[in-house]
């Protein structure tokens, strides 16, 4: 009786583990929604991007190219490697070390490098870009690719959870439109670290199609950084059809969870500590033992074969080389070094010379067009002497106006001579637009403004000589003591009206202007950094505040005519969220004490035909306005408005284009002076790797209405 009790309370407890693990095996497992892990993962990520700040590592890198098709316009493509002829597989290695210190400061040194390319220079900058990216920072290389694993970023990214095994989850992620910022891929999320244990990416940049695989660290503070990373890329530009696969790993040496940059600050603004650019001046090594006792990643087969084979061949490209030195020799030209030249920069670096950079002659950046100036073609030459407490700089420019036949030149030498107080001297002598006396001006204001370009005027040729000393003795607070010399020649006599005969009869062939001039500028909080003797503006919260004045006097250097300018104006450039920028820029000037006949030169409100930069301040001046206008009148009041986003209007309406689209940017302009009572322009443009356009309309006075263009190219500038 014993024994059956005992029995059935056995079966009892059976029946009932059973029920319930049938009950456990009918709970459905936990579902993760992508929007509860990504914000976990957000949630930390904002503590990630200077987890480290700051590492040593050495790098080996290994590269595989594929030549698939070439011709001569790959010499327009900046950093590109050199290729052999007849040979379309290439091989090299390096080997690196890497400091880096938070949160952008890469200081690189080669220390060797071999491999099959012909004039081996080691990793360009921009490939390296791909081996130094920060996935837990906003724009994970330095000016693009908008990363997926910060919340700033998620209005830009679509989420799906893939799979969950464990503590791992496997995620998808997808830019909500097309564009050069955003990329697609997937990561695994480790959930019980909140970090990304590896991640797979696809994008473009400029004609190059890219995919990175990061393998990220396994414990401690290598967790927050990758041991391994893969691109794949191909390139596609007019023809030219290249293949690669570059492997990297790192092996860190030092990880350091608290550390300052060695540096004395000498001010609450200043960021040098941070901002540091690095430079590699080191002579590059070639040794393929070193390299290949420090290397990560095996040979393949394939690559075995390539190197075999260029080692059997070097005698022969010797010969060849040699070859054609004497043929070079024999025929006093070079054929294949001109048509690079026409085509590509080429630059000179002797250290104890200084350096010395020309521009292409050919190449399409160096054309723009606009409605206003026509077809502008420029070429310039660049020369800097670095020394321990100063620089020289010389600039001199040439531009021509296809349109007008005319020629535009200029040549500036800059001396910075005082670090602290940031002075600098130069000298600028050139020639300027076409202009009037202050007699023609008075006649364009009483004619109707429609009817300006109707008008027969003499116009004047421009020849200045500028002298600036510019300092700086507060931070953000800058002084400009300067003079100004004009000359300016009649260049021809029109047949005038009968009703302006009696001015323009008693007109001079040539006049002559000489004067002083005091500028301030003031920009409260300015946060900078010192590149050497450089001080380079890093952000301000606030705007720039200018005034400028300037006194004509008569009597020095055979000048006549006397005046005052004065010129004030206010601009600031504000970026908010990642990549919209909003600027604006509002100016009022005036000439009072006129005597005798001036020219209506303003500082500010003028026409350069040959601005510091080919793209000239395209969201602070007129696109429409005809050059005639700046001279016109005595005073004026402007505004210009500027708002840039990566996706305004093209990048939404039509997906195909828009993954070319870097840029979008709306225009808004306002002028008022004698008989323009407003000028009003408004404009929209946008910017790929290739080119950047502006459309622009205009109005007079709300009666007249004029369109036009503004064209410029834009191919590798970056």
């Amino acid at each position: 009786m014993k024994d059956s009790s005992h029995l059935r309370f056995f079966l009892i407890i059976t029946l009932l583990l059973m029920c319930l693990a049938q009950i456990h095996a009918t709970v459905p497992p936990q579902r993760w929604s992508s929007d509860s892990l990504m914000r976990t993962l957000w949630k930390y990520s904002e503590r990630y991007e200077n987890m480290v700040p700051h590492y040593e590592s050495r790098i080996y890198m290994k590269r595989h190219v594929w030549k698939h098709k070439k011709n001569v316009l790959m010499e327009l493509v900046p950093q590109m490697m050199s290729f052999e002829k007849g040979t379309s597989e290439y091989v090299s290695e390096s080997l690196s070390e890497l400091n880096y210190t938070a949160p952008d400061i890469y200081d690189r040194h080669v220390l060797a490098a071999y491999g099959t390319i012909p004039s081996l220079k080691g990793t360009s900058d921009m490939i390296m870009d791909y081996f130094t990216l920060n996935i837990y920072s906003e724009k994970m290389i330095s000016d693009h690719l908008l990363s997926p694993f910060i919340y700033e970023n998620a209005k830009y990214y679509y989420f799906v959870v893939k799979e969950v095994l464990g503590d791992e989850a496997t995620i998808t992620f997808l830019p909500q439109y097309s564009n050069t910022q955003l990329v697609k891929g997937q990561f695994t999320l480790d959930m019980k670290n909140h970090v990304v244990k590896n991640t797979q990416f696809e994008g473009r940049y400029e004609f190059m199609k890219f995919e990175v695989n990061m393998e990220m660290g396994k414990e401690g503070l290598a967790m927050y950084l990758p041991i391994q990373s893969e691109l794949k890329f191909n390139f596609n530009f007019a023809g030219n059809k290249l293949e690669g696969n570059y492997l990297c790993s790192y092996e860190y040496t030092k990880l350091d969870r608290e550390y300052k940059r060695p540096y004395e600050k000498r001010h609450s603004h200043d960021l040098t500590d941070q901002y540091t650019l690095s430079l590699d001046t080191t002579q590059l090594r070639i040794d393929s033992l070193l390299v290949a006792q420090n290397r990560f990643f095996p040979l393949t087969e394939k690559e075995q074969q390539i190197y075999r084979e260029y080692a059997q061949r070097r005698d022969s490209i010797e010969r060849q080389r040699t070859s054609l030195s004497n043929e070079k020799n024999s025929s006093g030209i070079n054929w294949g070094e001109i048509g690079k030249s026409m085509v590509a920069s080429n630059e000179i670096n002797a250290p104890l010379f200084g350096k010395i950079k020309t521009s292409p002659l050919l190449a399409p950046m160096l054309f723009n067009y606009s409605k206003t100036r026509g077809l502008d073609w420029r070429q310039e030459l660049n020369y800097q002497k670095d020394g321990k407490h100063t620089s020289l700089q010389v600039s001199p420019l040439l531009g021509y106006n296809i349109t007008y036949k005319e020629i535009d030149w200029r040549m500036k030498v800059g001396f910075d001579y005082w670090k602290k107080m940031q002075a600098h001297l130069d000298l600028e002598i050139g020639n300027g637009y076409r202009t009037f006396s202050s007699d023609l001006a008075d006649i364009i204001k009483e004619a109707e403004a429609k009817d300006v370009e109707k008008l027969m005027l003499n116009y004047f040729n421009d020849t200045h000589a500028k002298i600036n000393h510019r300092i700086e003795p507060l931070n953000g607070f800058e002084i400009t003591l300067g003079v100004t010399w004009y000359k300016r020649n009649l260049k021809k006599k029109y047949g005038t009206p009968e009703e302006y005969e009696e001015i323009l009869g008693n007109m001079k062939d040539t006049y002559t202007t000489f004067a002083p001039r005091v500028r301030v500028d003031w920009t409260p909080g300015k946060y900078y950094y010192w590149n050497r003797n450089k001080k380079v503006t890093v952000y301000t919260p606030a705007p720039t505040f200018s005034v400028d004045w300037e006194k004509g006097v008569s009597g020095i250097f055979g000048s006549e005519g006397s005046y005052q300018r004065y010129e004030i104006e206010i601009s600031h450039e504000k970026e908010y969220r990642v990549q919209d920028r909003f600027s604006y820029r509002l100016g009022y000037g005036k000439f009072t004490d006129q005597k005798d006949v001036y020219f209506v030169d303003f500082n500010n409100f003028s026409h350069n035909r040959l601005p510091d930069g080919w793209v000239e301040d395209i969201g602070g001046t007129f696109h429409l306005l005809d050059y005639r206008w700046y001279s016109s009148a005595s005073e004026y009041l402007r505004g210009h408005l500027t708002y840039e986003s990566p996706s305004l209007f093209l990048s939404r309406l039509f997906k195909g284009a828009s993954h070319a689209i870097q840029s979008e940017r709306f225009y808004l302009s306002g002028l008022i002076m004698k008989h323009l009572n407003p000028y009003v322009e408004i404009g929209y443009g946008f910017a790929t790797h290739i080119f950047d356009i502006g459309l622009f309309g205009s109005t007079m006075n709300g009666t007249g209405y004029n369109c036009g263009v503004k064209f410029s190219f834009e191919l590798f500038k970056k």
